[in-house]
């Protein structure tokens, strides 16, 4: 949760980069001097970017490193999730968009309350970007049975990671869930298409081999058929266009006329328009 700092608290965060481009990008330190503190979540770093509406980030002076009782350095990579392989066959349906706030998380949140009321347990991931919390309290607020993300696969921030572990990353939380007795996952990608973590996430045969639909989010009517062709291209299966535009009955008329996929609010998802389309 949000927390108040005062100056003089001491904290405990961790080290990564990070990319927002409606808020900072920010690379790992160097050394243990002077750096920020560029995501809510706890994310320590130094500031290269940011968007013209942010206001300086909060100044963090380190004091050491956190280690265990026989001195070792600790890292989120400790306490990754257990490589578990299960025969139990998994629906995933991932969730991708335009670019940050393109209304992602909200129309990944609300296939998985639609999902709810039918028999099957369903998981809830987030597959990269930058350590926070509010992503999976809303995955779980929403009715998730199991919730996990980049977190659990070892990561503070997946911004510049190699994509091969990026990868193998998302396909072991997938493997997780589905030991975790999931039928069905519902996964978001961070970022716009054109993001290089993204893209590459997206691109790689691993994830296409696992994911039956997608549900692409857009922020406004001009992205949409781009990204639909795009999508088409790399071999998935678009289920639907959600997201931001939505709350413009004219942004869902303008993308319509470009488009023939199905254009769904997530309210419409919410009460179920695309879930005999995911189970069946």
């Amino acid at each position: 949760r949000r927390a108040q700092l005062l100056p003089g608290d001491e904290i405990i965060v961790c080290y990564g980069s990070r990319y927002a481009p409606d808020q900072y990008e920010a690379i790992i330190s160097e050394d243990l001097g002077l750096c920020d503190l560029v995501a809510a979540g706890g994310i320590a770093s130094r500031e290269v970017n940011r968007h013209d509406r942010m206001l300086p980030p909060t100044k963090i002076m380190p004091v050491g490193l956190l280690g265990n009782e026989n001195g070792k350095r600790l890292n989120v990579a400790n306490y990754r999730v257990s490589n578990e392989r299960s025969d139990k066959p998994v629906k995933v349906i991932l969730v991708v968009g335009t670019a940050m706030n393109s209304g992602k998380t909200f129309t990944a949140a609300s296939i998985i309350y639609s999902l709810k009321p039918t028999p099957y347990r369903v998981g809830g991931i987030k597959a990269t970007g930058t350590g926070s919390g509010g992503d999976v309290f809303l995955f779980k607020d929403m009715g998730a049975d199991v919730v996990l993300d980049f977190t659990d696969g070892g990561f503070s921030s997946t911004y510049l990671q190699p994509d091969e572990h990026i990868e193998q990353t998302a396909l072991d939380l997938i493997n997780h869930a589905a030991w975790l007795g999931c039928d069905i996952v519902v996964m978001e990608v961070a970022d716009g298409l054109r993001h290089k973590e993204t893209e590459a996430l997206l691109r790689s045969k691993g994830l296409q081999k696992r994911v039956s639909g997608v549900v692409f989010a857009a922020y406004d009517s001009i992205r949409p058929k781009a990204a639909y062709d795009i999508l088409r291209d790399w071999g998935y299966n678009v289920l639907a266009i959600s997201g931001q535009l939505t709350r413009s009955p004219l942004a869902m008329r303008e993308t319509a006329s470009t488009v023939d996929g199905e254009i769904l609010s997530p309210f419409q998802i919410q009460a179920g328009a695309l879930t005999s389309l995911i189970i069946g």
